[in-house]
């Protein structure tokens, strides 16, 4: 159960993790897009940053479980294998949000 848990929850990362990339992507071409010496033809209404915030909330929160299951005392229910493959994945998907710079974004660092 524990190994289906956690699989789960890392499938949910990385699915954050894409949609906080379209979005950042978005957020970049609307920039590009600007015009500032033109008033706009119209005007939308931009949940962007709320958007990110909340993948980034539901990252964090996601992660935090992840480590929880992975430090339970009950671990030797994981296979040698998952116990290497797992913590390394969760590794590399925080190291990717981590480049996005989200952490000074958010938190004024």
């Amino acid at each position: 159960m524990m190994e289906k848990e956690i699989a789960a929850g890392l499938k949910q990362l990385h699915d954050c993790l894409e949609q906080i990339k379209g979005l950042l992507a978005w957020e970049q071409l609307k920039l590009q897009e600007r015009r500032p010496d033109l008033p706009p033809g119209f005007y939308l209404a931009d949940t962007t940053d709320d958007d990110i915030r909340h993948q980034y909330s539901i990252f964090l929160a996601t992660a935090l479980k992840i480590h929880r299951l992975l430090d339970d005392a009950d671990q030797h229910r994981l296979s040698k294998k998952q116990r290497v493959l797992f913590p390394d994945q969760l590794f590399k998907l925080e190291f990717q949000l981590k480049m996005l710079g989200l952490t000074e974004r958010f938190l004024n660092l």
